[in-house]
């Protein structure tokens, strides 16, 4: 039975989908979080039900945060409340796949690590400099995913804008839509209980909007945290004792590589179309094999 799970999980892990990923990190967290606060509760709070918490959140003290760097990162995989986490999971399953089809899978947990940072560093600035949260800086504390969520949401409605999408007893509705009602509720609920939420939000929509706009000019924010990812994956592929074979390539081998590249290109090539001149001046061929290449 153990080997079992352990399969299913390392399978899981292994497979390209980065939203499947991103979703079961967030899920384990949200999941040690509730046991650790059901087992303070069990034994008459051993430990405060809010430590993990706390240590994990993002707190918006300078002093705080000093002691705590980790947290800019964490406190984008944390959560205590179930409605909180489901609706953050909901909208990063629906738009994250969307985000994959047009920019790429391997951009996504990129966008996500630094549209989470993005909005920390504004929540962060703003609980400092604005008069208005001062006397709540040394209390105030952010969690959840919803700053690198927002990212790549607003990345997607960005780089496709006019794509559809069905929402239940609305119909269809553009990306362009939801992303402005999205950022409008946010910008208007900042006076609200849970500020500093909005305003992390506000921090991550608006690194998804430049950095669409930057990759559309050539350049990709997300190459360097990608490379890093490929130096840390090969490095612990490097297995003391293992051996190693090369082989070269034969004829049907060069064939195949040269149809994924010219496949590769046909890609790029719609996907440039569609940021010039939008997803609804695709033809049906070319919506079909967009939609064929993103099932492989």
């Amino acid at each position: 039975m153990p080997n079992t799970i352990t399969n299913y999980l390392r399978r899981f892990f292994l497979q390209r989908n980065m939203v499947n990923r991103l979703i079961a990190v967030n899920v384990a967290v949200f999941l040690i979080i509730s046991l650790f606060n059901f087992g303070s509760f069990v034994t008459n709070y051993a430990y405060p039900k809010s430590w993990l918490t706390n240590e994990l959140g993002l707190p918006a003290s300078w002093h705080s945060l000093l002691f705590h760097p980790w947290s800019i990162i964490t406190y984008a995989f944390t959560h205590e409340a179930f409605l909180h986490i489901l609706f953050n999971m909901l909208w990063l399953y629906w738009l994250g796949n969307i985000f994959s089809d047009f920019l790429g899978n391997k951009r996504l947990l990129p966008v996500y690590l630094m549209g989470s940072v993005a909005g920390g560093v504004l929540y962060v600035l703003a609980y400092n400099l604005l008069p208005v949260f001062r006397p709540e800086v040394n209390s105030a504390i952010c969690i959840g995913a919803s700053a690198g969520v927002l990212a790549i949401v607003i990345a997607a409605a960005t780089q496709v804008p006019d794509y559809t999408v069905y929402l239940m007893f609305i119909g269809p509705v553009k990306l362009k839509w939801i992303a402005l009602i999205t950022i409008s509720l946010d910008v208007i609920s900042i006076p609200s209980e849970n500020a500093g939420g909005h305003i992390a939000h506000l921090g991550g929509a608006l690194f998804g909007f430049a950095f669409v706009k930057q990759l559309q000019n050539g350049n990709d924010w997300t190459a360097p945290l990608n490379r890093f990812f490929d130096w840390v994956t090969v490095l612990f592929q490097k297995i003391p004792g293992m051996r190693v074979s090369y082989s070269f390539p034969d004829k049907k081998q060069k064939r195949t590589e040269k149809v994924k590249d010219k496949k590769q290109e046909h890609i790029d090539a719609i996907l440039d179309k569609i940021a010039k001149e939008g997803y609804e001046n695709l033809t049906r061929e070319e919506k079909d094999f967009l939609f064929n290449a993103s099932k492989e």
